[in-house]
């Protein structure tokens, strides 16, 4: 056997595993030294990670302001609340990004995504780690010290037309909220997927969904119909006796889609021009 392949074969982890044992025989009893310790029940796995390609172009959004080459996403649902715990996991997984890919520390940038405001980390970052916490932008907390940039995001202070799509991942949107982000949707096109982001926004905000579809809103219908769902939300709203201004709406949309003369619409509808212009404009 060659000494290649032989130092191939060495179970160096095995050794060093067993070489502890002895080391803490006095301590034994207090101790519990398990090899290879599983941290989840699925691979490790980085949230979001976001390689930007061409080096000297600045991000100029909000949020990728602090963006080098290799950026990190670790994200906390509405629910959740960072913690120092899940400070330290963000940084042992970027640790271990910059291990295996080889990269330095200096093309690497940390973002911490959470719907709360997470005094206690915050004071614990300033206080006792004695790092610089700066609020760069509204909701955008810049820590200042670290080996490379981080920042946590309070998403529901944030601001801005850039920041509607983080800011409203809430399961307490208010019809106000999710009007406004519909209106974003609806400028936003189809050019970019977001039946998963739109699905998880109704289903978290299912009352406030209703509320705006009673109220006949045709940008809440027109994402709808791009997302394949006016049928299955027409039927449910039928049986649930839902305010006729949501059929109106519908027949409407349908009218101009087969481009039928507004006047006709109106007459067909009872629905006053200058509403039918609205919806025009927002097809």
């Amino acid at each position: 056997m060659s000494a290649n392949n032989k130092e191939r074969l060495t179970d160096w982890h095995s050794a060093v595993f067993q070489a502890y044992h002895p080391v803490f025989k006095r301590y034994l009893a207090i101790l519990i030294i398990t090899k290879e310790h599983q941290l989840t029940s699925q691979p490790l796995r980085i949230d979001i990670l976001i390689i930007k390609k061409i080096a000297d172009i600045p991000i100029e959004a909000e949020i990728g302001e602090i963006f080098r080459g290799h950026n990190i996403v670790e994200y906390k649902g509405p629910d959740d609340y960072i913690s120092k715990a899940d400070y330290y996991k963000a940084l042992g997984y970027a640790y271990i990004y910059q291990a295996l890919e080889g990269v330095s520390v200096e093309d690497m940038s940390l973002t911490i995504v959470g719907t709360r405001y997470p005094r206690k980390l915050l004071d614990f970052i300033a206080e006792e780690r004695e790092f610089t916490v700066r609020e760069k932008h509204p909701g955008i907390y810049v820590i200042e010290g670290e080996i490379f940039p981080i920042q946590i995001i309070e998403t529901k202070k944030l601001v801005g037309e850039d920041n509607i799509w983080l800011k409203s991942l809430s399961n307490n949107l208010t019809a106000v909220d999710l009007a406004e982000l519909l209106e974003a949707k609806t400028k936003l096109g189809v050019e970019f997927k977001m039946d998963a982001y739109m699905n998880a926004i109704f289903e978290a905000n299912a009352e406030v969904v209703k509320e705006v579809r009673a109220m006949g809103s045709s940008a809440l219908l027109k994402v709808l119909d791009e997302m394949g769902l006016i049928e299955e939300w027409k039927q449910e709203g039928e049986r649930k006796g839902i305010r006729k201004g949501v059929k109106r709406t519908l027949l409407v949309i349908k009218c101009l889609k087969n481009n039928i003369p507004i006047e006709q619409i109106a007459v067909e509808s009872d629905m006053p021009i200058e509403e039918i212009e609205k919806i025009k404009s927002e097809l």
